[in-house]
Order: C-alpha cells, then sequence, then structure tokens
C-alpha cells in the first residue's frame, strides 16, 4: 500500500524520508487529547493534564500546530511498544522536532525515554540551562550514562527551531542539528543502550521536569538521517507526506452576518509544502 490516509495527512511510503519512519507525530490536531502516529504503525501519543489554553495545550507554531507545556504536570506520552524500544536500543536512531523554549533559565525536556526517578534510558534530549544554556543529547544503559553528552546553545527564548538528534553505530558517533544545520558531533564507543520499558515522553520527563515551552512535528527514525536528509526535513516539515493529487483552490461564496463570525484558518489549515492547497474565503477575499 503506497499510501497510509491519517488524519489530515497521506504518507507517501516512497518518499525517502519515510524510510525507517518508527512514529511521526505532527500534532496537528487542534483539539481532544489524542496526538496521531502518522508513520501508520499507530503509536498514538496521549495528553494529559493539560487545562487547554495557550501556555497549556494546542497553541499555533511556525509549522502548523504544537503542543505546549505549562512546566508543571502536562504530559504528552506514547505508550511502551517493542518497535519504539527496539529503534532506541539499536545502534543507530533518528529523533528530530520542533521545539520552542519559554524560559531559558529552567530545564525543559524534547524526549525522554527512562525512569520517573532519572536513570538514564536510551534517549534523553533536554534543554540545560546552566553555563548559559544548550540542548543536550544523552543516551543511558537503563542504570548510567554510557554514550557522549552533546550539546548545542544559539537559541532565543520563545522561537520555534528545529532540533535533530541522531546515534550512528556505523560510525560510533553522535550527531546533533540545529535547523537543518550539523553544530555537534562526538565520536564514542557505545555500550549497549538500555530500555526500562517506561512511555516515550515528549516534551516531559516521567514524573519531573515538564518543558516550559512548545513541540511539534516530531520523528523517530531507525536509521540516521544523512545531513541533507536533516537539512530537507528542517526545509519542509511536511516531507514525505504524500500532496493530494491536482490540487486546486476554490473560492466559496459565503453569506453570514456579522462576516467576523468566521475566523481566518489556522496556520495548519493553510500550510502543505508551505503553500496553499485549498480555503474557504469571505466573499471578496482573495488568496
Amino acid at each position: 500500500m503506497p499510501a497510509q490516509n491519517l488524519p489530515g495527512l497521506l504518507l507517501d511510503r516512497a518518499h525517502p524520508l519515510s524510510r525507517g519512519l518508527v512514529g511521526w507525530w505532527p500534532m496537528n490536531e487542534g483539539s481532544g487529547t489524542r496526538v496521531s502516529d502518522v508513520s501508520g504503525n499507530q503509536f498514538a501519543g496521549t495528553m494529559a493534564n493539560f487545562s487547554m489554553s495557550q501556555s497549556s495545550g494546542w497553541v499555533g507554531s511556525s509549522v502548523g500546530r504544537g503542543v505546549a507545556f505549562d512546566a508543571t504536570d502536562d504530559a504528552l506520552t506514547i505508550a511502551h511498544n517493542a518497535a519504539i524500544a527496539n529503534a532506541l536500543t539499536s545502534t543507530t536512531f533518528t529523533f528530530a522536532a520542533w521545539a520552542r523554549v519559554d524560559n531559558l533559565a529552567a530545564y525543559s525536556i524534547l524526549a525522554y525515554k527512562g525512569s520517573a526517578g532519572g536513570v538514564p534510558g536510551p534517549l534523553q534530549i533536554y534543554w540545560e540551562p546552566a553555563g548559559g544554556g544548550s540542548w543536550y543529547f544523552l543516551i543511558g544503559n537503563g542504570s548510567s550514562s554510557n554514550g557522549p553528552t552533546i550539546g548545542v546553545g544559539q537559541i532565543s527564548a520563545g522561537v520555534w527551531h528545529h532540533l535533530t538528534a541522531i546515534r550512528d553505530g556505523g560510525t560510533s558517533s553522535a550527531r546533533m542539528y540545529l535547523n537543518g544545520r550539523r553544530v555537534a558531533v562526538a565520536g564514542a564507543s557505545f555500550g549497549t543502550a538500555g530500555d526500562v520499558s517506561t512511555a516515550l515522553c515528549l516534551g516531559c520527563r516521567t514524573g519531573s521536569y515538564i518543558s516550559q515551552g512548545a513541540t511539534a512535528q516530531a520523528r523517530l527514525y531507525s536509521r540516521a538521517l544523512s545531513d541533507s536528509d536533516v537539512a530537507q526535513l528542517y526545509a519542509n516539515p511536511l516531507a514525505g507526506a504524500l500532496a493530494p493529487s491536482n490540487p486546486r483552490r476554490y473560492w466559496v461564496g459565503v453569506v453570514i452576518s456579522p462576516p467576523a463570525a468566521i475566523a481566518a484558518p489556522s496556520t495548519a489549515d493553510r500550510l502543505w509544502n508551505r503553500g496553499y492547497v485549498g480555503r474557504i474565503f469571505r466573499r471578496g477575499e482573495k488568496g
């Protein structure tokens, strides 16, 4: 089957950036507490404790929609399963997502799989405020860290940016990318990554260190993306989605009173490869 039709997107299984895709969570729903997995593997996420406000719940982002966290008790989790565990405990994987840190003086978690007490699991990506602040990528074996900790700063509070972390067993290295550009690399002899059978948390660490910011368009791969793959993913957040055949614009006359009763479409409703596919306009409005 060449494509999978899941909430709002078609997955093009023939696209290079669909290869090795374990999970893709666009976070484009805008309502409810379920975050769909567009990879076709049905690893949906669940939102808990969100107040559904601008600081806790669905928000707009530079790539459509996203999820904001209140730094207190919000949690977005994907239940433990063999496919995610196997990907993260192998010698090679890639995690990528858009992130926004609202308070650079506080810890913010982008992705975490480990114990509630902080025992290092196979994936930890977090903002560390010490020393001027930096993003860190840490690999653990279930009891201690056994891989490199590498970091990159160069971000501003309240600004969306794209972060990619790669463990590459082929080169025995770990790499980080910021906005499509490789900015950190560490070579190391990796031990075996360990898993502690907990959920994969996006924007939170199990039980603590909730993000004070937001995230969107998270992906997990069972392979190491190349530099060009990462650059493409940054340039086009929907890379790997199948565009509708014969996309067109339609102008539909709408008579309402008052005109302001129709809100402007959200960014996600307008976004398709940074263009317009379809949209309803007020009478007299042009695209």
